[in-house]
């Protein structure tokens, strides 16, 4: 089945990765032509973990992300 995911977040990359797996032919639609990285971040809830591990993508290590992981210290 060909599947449409709209938006390169979190939620919509999760999706087209999952759908991708489960044998769809997926397209990711953002309104940014050329998604990366832009120096913002993102808070992943202690739930986020066993998510990256279903998806196998904890190991992040080779794309660089752990090297920049920290606990947030306190919430504003």
């Amino acid at each position: 089945m060909k599947v449409g995911v709209i938006g390169a977040g979190t939620a919509g990359m999760s999706s087209a990765l999952l759908l991708s797996r489960d044998g769809h032919d997926v397209t990711v639609f953002d309104r940014v032509a050329d998604p990366r990285p832009i120096g913002a971040g993102i808070l992943l809830q202690s739930l986020g973990q066993p998510i990256l591990d279903d998806l196998g993508l904890r190991d992040l290590a080779n794309l660089g992300f752990l090297a920049r992981v920290s606990p947030p210290e306190r919430w504003a």
